[in-house]
């Protein structure tokens, strides 16, 4: 693969990634605005989960894994989280 085709591939990736962020917020915030306060729980508790099951791989994987892939997947969710409840 040249250069710029991996140039290409990446900025593809890159977009699809933010566009699916995106997506993600403002759906979740819709619910929450919209929901009950159980609703927003079950937000909220799920926010809670995905940061627990990545930080349990991350201690359960150890240096087997790239901290820039699971760590970074861990401040993801907790960006994504700031995004939901600081947008309502």
């Amino acid at each position: 693969m040249s250069d710029d085709s991996l140039q290409q591939e990446l900025a593809t990736l890159y977009a699809e990634t933010m566009a699916l962020q995106i997506l993600f917020v403002t759906f979740c915030s819709a619910i929450v605005a919209s929901g009950t306060a159980s609703t927003a729980a079950a937000v909220v508790e799920t926010f809670d989960k995905a940061a627990d099951i990545l930080t349990a791989m991350q201690m359960r994987l150890g240096d087997i894994a790239d901290v820039r892939h699971t760590g970074g997947a861990v401040r993801i969710v907790e960006e994504l989280r700031t995004a939901v409840f600081e947008a309502r």
